[in-house]
């Protein structure tokens, strides 16, 4: 089982408390409406009341009394991954806060356009346009195993396309929920640190025993997605939910 499946496995039901419309966290961002529930998690569309109402998207962790341990690590690794990576094909991580009863919210950009998986006919796609999404898919994934970040959960839905015009498409990769940090980097002078609790502290050597193997699986796993040994374009199997 992959920590993907056991994530939904743990999930917790929908039909959680929403926040009232119009609600303001860390009074600045103002909820305007849910749009979308994972298997942890809950994305709302925002307006940044700091800057002339600018859409953002802000996603909260759905348990609401008592988060469980697991999740509140996952959501961590999820802020972590996204603040490493600066890169145009990635979303990118605005802010940080706490909803008025405690839960933890992350703050990224509102992209807007569709998800791959919408332009997926039963026919497929045209190959110049592939090739176009997939280079850029390629980089997007590059720059950030570069940073010790390796996704995991690379699919359609998770790929964001944008249009800067009529004829420019853009990528961008959505959903870092689930993703591996490597939570070991080299800093300056050579000196070994390592991410804790969202701080950098010293990291004992013993630590890094392992890392190696570890980094080359995640590494694999993104690139089978990627070169279609786990195939993200085909066209998505007719089921009830789909019909």
């Amino acid at each position: 089982m992959t920590e993907g499946d056991a994530a939904k496995d743990r999930a917790i039901p929908a039909g959680g408390t929403s926040p009232p419309a119009r609600a303001l966290w860390k009074n600045r961002y103002l909820i305007e409406k849910e749009i979308g529930r994972g298997g942890f998690g809950v994305v709302y569309l925002a307006r940044d009341q700091q800057l002339l109402s600018k859409p953002v998207v802000i996603k909260v962790l759905q348990d609401e009394t008592n988060p469980d341990p697991y999740f509140q690590k996952k959501f961590q690794q999820e802020i972590e991954a996204l603040a490493r990576i600066d890169h145009p094909g990635v979303v990118g991580v605005l802010d940080v806060g706490e909803t008025p009863d405690g839960k933890p919210f992350l703050v990224m950009q509102f992209v807007e356009g569709v998800t791959l998986r919408s332009e997926i006919s039963k026919d497929g796609m045209e190959l110049r346009r592939v090739a176009h999404i997939m280079r850029q898919v390629g980089q997007a994934l590059g720059a950030a195993h570069d940073k010790g970040v390796y996704h995991r959960d690379l699919k359609p839905e998770n790929i964001m396309l944008t249009r800067s015009s009529e004829t420019e498409e853009y990528v961008k990769l959505i959903d870092f929920g689930i993703a591996a940090v490597d939570l070991v980097m080299l800093g300056d002078f050579g000196k070994v640190v390592c991410f804790k609790n969202g701080a950098i502290a010293a990291c004992p050597i013993a630590n890094i025993v392992g890392r190696s193997y570890r980094v080359d699986v995640e590494t694999q796993y993104d690139i089978e997605r990627y070169n279609g040994r786990r195939t993200i374009f085909r066209p998505q199997k007719e089921t009830h939910a789909t019909r």
